[in-house]
């Protein structure tokens, strides 16, 4: 469990499918999104969300969040299908 205060919210690096770019708002959807997962269920790892038409599964990779797409079976996120977004921080929240 990770704790600071809002006075020192940070972004967290989310790593998303490059589709869900077309999203108005992103940031502000995954973080809502996470949020509410993180507070119902005291974990971030899991949460199904579909963007574009794109459904993902979130998960922890090397110290970020990965929302990894539902028939991706890679072990890591490959940067042609990936990208970074900086999401504000759920725990400080």
């Amino acid at each position: 469990f990770i704790y600071c205060s809002s006075e020192t919210a940070h972004k967290q690096i989310y790593l998303v499918p490059r589709q869900w770019l077309e999203c108005q708002d992103l940031e502000y959807i995954l973080f809502n999104e996470m949020r509410f997962y993180y507070r119902k269920y005291q974990k971030c790892e899991g949460l199904p969300l579909t963007r574009a038409g794109i459904k993902a599964y979130f998960k922890h990779y090397s110290g970020y969040l990965w929302a990894r797409k539902e028939f991706d079976s890679t072990q890591k996120p490959d940067k042609k299908i990936y990208l970074a977004v900086f999401v504000p921080c759920v725990y400080c929240s």
